[in-house]
């Protein structure tokens, strides 16, 4: 991930933030969260994907070609 440009990298970190909190809110019974914190998880991702969206670094296209399987 260290050849990604930063915005790449951030966006992709939060994204994993966002998957394990979605698996927690799924699978773990006991989990809970309060409004005020989804939406400030909601916040921040479409902060993240402004972001990228806005990069001038290549970091889209880098992303899009990443095989989740492999």
């Amino acid at each position: 991930m260290a050849s990604f440009p930063e915005t790449t990298r951030g966006f992709a970190e939060y994204f994993v933030t966002l998957q394990e909190l979605h698996h927690e809110a799924d699978y773990d019974p006991e989990m809970s969260f309060t409004r005020q914190e989804v939406l400030k998880a909601i916040e921040v991702a479409e902060t993240m994907v402004e972001k990228l969206m806005a990069s001038e670094d290549q970091g889209q296209t880098s992303l899009s070609g990443l095989d989740r399987h492999e």
